[in-house]
């Protein structure tokens, strides 16, 4: 296995810790919680998909659908951390979040249509706006600019006398050769980003499903308390999507960059390596704040948004 999947393991029980140390703080002390609080189970969602018709009966609950989806999708993240590849170090995470969004999404799907007696139909019209958590939004939609800007910026080229070779950055000064070490070009980014692509249409398919599905319940609060839970989980999932990726190419850039040498210059003119040290340190805790609302999604009745 080469450095960078060995970086990207390492990296990932320190992310996969953090997010459980943020789970047992909110819920043994949600008061410290950095992560917003509200109804926490992911159980209270089996309201959305009861059958009219029979009697204590219902069909799978959406919320077995999720945590379906996030166990193959952590088994995708380790059957590619294992390739020993370094695409495989750069999709794990993102493989993660696009599990949970297709058991979401699995889950949306198994509502029911309304069936039985004749319904009242309410004038209310559903946006999306009324059921995305507003910070979060935000959140993933700044940083997927920015990870699209920093891969294309670290895949299109390095300046100030460096060169990649076989995935390194490499400089030569004179008769001496520096190697910077291992550089996020083409065989990183591109796969990454390719599979963030995907995971943000499949997430705009969930988020359309979760507005647009039919009403299995009779009662509007919690209906309105499924499907503002399940635009935040898909929020928080897209997080996950985004943010891992970005952490790993602004760590990997930022530490190659650590070593340059007078003759070499900087290999990405403005940028730095601290500065980028800096945007993976802010990923990371980023990521383990979407993970937290990711396993414990806290939208409840009264509307909080993440």
């Amino acid at each position: 296995m080469s450095f960078v999947p060995v970086v990207a393991s390492v990296f990932s029980v320190f992310l996969a810790l953090t997010i459980g140390a943020l789970i047992v703080i909110r819920l043994f002390w949600p008061e410290r919680s950095p992560v917003p609080v509200g109804r926490l189970s992911w159980a209270d969602d089996d309201v959305a998909v009861r059958r009219p018709g029979r009697p204590g009966g219902t069909v799978v609950p959406a919320v077995r659908w999720r945590w379906t989806g996030l166990a193959a999708g952590a088994a995708g993240a380790v059957a590619a951390l294992a390739t020993g590849e370094s695409w495989g170090a750069m999709v794990a995470w993102p493989v993660l979040g696009l599990g949970v969004l297709a058991g979401t999404l699995a889950g949306e799907l198994s509502v029911p249509a309304p069936t039985g007696p004749v319904r009242r139909a309410g004038l209310r019209v559903r946006r999306l706006v009324d059921y995305l958590p507003r910070r979060l939004g935000a959140l993933v939609a700044v940083s997927a600019a920015v990870l699209v800007a920093l891969a294309a910026t670290t895949t299109l080229g390095v300046s100030g006398g460096w060169i990649l070779e076989d995935g390194h950055l490499v400089c030569e000064a004179g008769p001496v050769t520096f190697d910077g070490g291992p550089w996020p070009g083409a065989a990183y980014t591109v796969p990454g980003v390719t599979v963030v692509a995907a995971g943000l249409v499949l997430a705009g398919l969930v988020l359309r499903r979760v507005v647009r599905r039919p009403r299995a319940d009779d009662a509007a609060e919690p209906d309105d308390v499924s499907r503002r839970r399940s635009a935040e989980v898909v929020t928080a999932a897209a997080g996950i999507l985004v943010l891992t990726p970005l952490m790993g190419i602004a760590a990997t850039a930022g530490l190659a960059m650590r070593s340059y040498v007078a003759g070499c210059g900087d290999p990405l003119g403005v940028l730095n390596g601290p500065l980028l040290t800096g945007v993976a340190l802010a990923a990371f805790l980023a990521a383990a704040w979407c993970g937290g609302i990711l396993l414990l999604p806290s939208a409840g009745p009264s509307g909080e948004k993440a």
